[in-house]
């Protein structure tokens, strides 16, 4: 038998990994004006939302769940791994923050914000080793675009993301995936 806690729990992660795909596939836009074929999407806010709420563990199966979904809907396997990249470094820094500390929008911006620094700098090397491969672009023009566009891309990227994440918090609507409300207990003779 299914716990009400557990059905809960799978009921939140499911949703926060179809949101995160949905986000994925159809939110997408330019956010950098010298490289306006890197977009940003909000498919890691829904990543930082469990990381905020639900612990480490269910955040790596939001991010499966995520990146299995974008697979099914984009298709590009080497895209989809370097976003399962961003994803588990975003969602996993967030979450290993968050453990046993206060949701507040302070913890948040700390949090979000290191875990926005950290995909930067492990992006660098993933850049190096995917844009080559996926689009046939020479490792050395590669290497000559990390410190003028990749680098400041993913940190904006991560930036808005975490800015995002702390505005959801200051309004309380991360608290939704917080705990579940449990339902109401039948008291005897009521149908």
């Amino acid at each position: 038998m299914i716990r009400s806690g557990t059905t809960s729990r799978l009921v939140r992660v499911a949703l926060l990994g179809a949101m995160a795909a949905l986000f994925m596939r159809f939110i997408h836009f330019p956010l950098f004006p010298p490289a306006p074929y890197l977009k940003y999407d909000p498919g890691d806010l829904p990543v930082v939302l469990a990381a905020l709420t639900m612990g480490p563990v269910a955040t790596l199966e939001v991010v499966v769940l995520k990146e299995v979904l974008a697979l099914l809907f984009i298709g590009h396997p080497l895209g989809i791994l370097m976003n399962t990249v961003v994803s588990m470094t975003m969602g996993g820094i967030t979450a290993l923050w968050m453990r046993n500390r206060p949701l507040t929008a302070v913890q948040t911006a700390f949090a979000t914000g290191g875990a926005a620094v950290v995909c930067t700098a492990v992006m660098v090397p993933v850049n190096l080793f995917e844009v080559p491969f996926e689009f046939g672009t020479p490792r050395a023009a590669v290497a000559a675009m990390i410190l003028p566009i990749y680098v400041p891309f993913n940190l904006i990227k991560g930036m808005l993301t975490a800015v995002l994440a702390v505005l959801l918090v200051r309004v309380r609507v991360v608290h939704l995936f917080l705990q579940p409300v449990p339902l109401q207990q039948k008291v005897s003779g009521q149908r």
